[in-house]
């Protein structure tokens, strides 16, 4: 049993979870993309597909079974149409995102929908839509974004992956 709870020192797997199932909502129809990086590479990706039945449960088990302490975890914002992480592949949905580190809160501009803290003074910043947009009008209007409230100007890409709530940044 220890190696299914390995990571479990380092990981809040409840609040990750919570994100994770808010975020599903507001997703098209795809695949979430887990990735885990050690030491600069990529040790562990995983594809699944957002509207499962038991998704929850397969979230909460890969988490588990995969994290290990000093991994950094990341997660798409959007959903993709195939298991590759590809802004080629992304899917229509209602997320806006801002990559805010060094952002004072409040913010500039739109009051963001949800905050997280990504680590100490960093921020994630999303924007729920009425409607789904494409992924080229999200791009634009995350660029929008991110230049109104002076966030990471790499960071407005539909593809672009961002640090999981629950997880450390070994960095910090």
């Amino acid at each position: 049993m220890a190696s299914r709870n390995k990571g479990r020192d380092y990981i809040d797997v409840a609040a990750a979870i919570e994100h994770l199932l808010w975020l599903l909502a507001l997703q098209g129809d795809g695949f979430l993309c887990i990735r885990i990086f050690a030491d600069g590479r990529i040790r562990k990706t995983g594809f699944f597909h957002n509207r499962d039945d038991d998704i929850e449960q397969q979230l909460r088990a890969f988490l588990s079974e995969n994290c290990r302490t000093g991994d950094h975890v990341f997660y798409s914002v959007n959903a993709f149409s195939e298991r590759r992480a590809r802004a080629t592949h992304c899917v229509p949905g209602r997320l806006l995102h801002v990559d805010a580190d060094r952002v004072s809160l409040p913010p500039p501009g739109p009051m963001p929908t949800r905050i997280i803290e990504s680590s100490p003074g960093n921020y994630h910043f999303f924007y729920v839509l009425d409607k789904a947009v494409s992924p080229k009008k999200a791009q634009e209007l995350n660029r929008q974004l991110t230049d109104l409230v002076g966030g990471d100007r790499g960071g407005h890409s539909p593809a672009k992956l961002l640090r999981l709530p629950g997880t450390l940044n070994a960095k910090y």
